[in-house]
């Protein structure tokens, strides 16, 4: 490598190391958990090694959790839907989707809804990371 290219390789990474990014070549979390907001009413975790979307429905309020992953390197493109209906943290839901790879920028979603429309979402709360 040239110094040039030492320099450029060091620099990028720094660059990724201040905005919180991985480092190539570094290891990558392989799950990332959202909470409904402002109050947990729910939460949702999504495994990158097993493609699976967790859904747990901790409030016993006759409201469902659901989730999505949606894969923005793929224009939008959804990964996997998750809901909890049950309620009052009885145990979660576990939905699977494999529409990503490593290098993938993905974002999940997550809302409490009162019934099946989507028009009543409330608490929602999403968080992007790069898989």
């Amino acid at each position: 490598m040239t110094r040039h290219g030492k320099r450029a390789a060091v620099l990028v990474s720094g660059l990724a190391a201040t905005l919180g990014l991985p480092a190539q070549g570094t290891a990558h979390a392989t799950s990332w958990t959202v909470y409904t907001s402002p109050s947990t009413y729910g939460y949702a975790t999504f495994n990158t090694s097993t493609g699976g979307l967790y859904v747990n429905d901790t409030y016993a309020d006759g409201r469902r959790i659901v989730a999505d992953v949606w894969n923005e390197s793929l224009g939008g493109a959804l990964v996997v839907h998750g809901q909890d209906t049950n309620g009052s943290n009885n145990g979660g839901v576990t939905s699977y989707g494999s529409w990503f790879e490593s290098g993938d920028v993905l974002t999940i979603q997550i809302c409490r809804r009162n019934g099946t429309a989507p028009s009543t979402d409330d608490r929602c709360n999403e968080r992007t990371v790069i898989v």
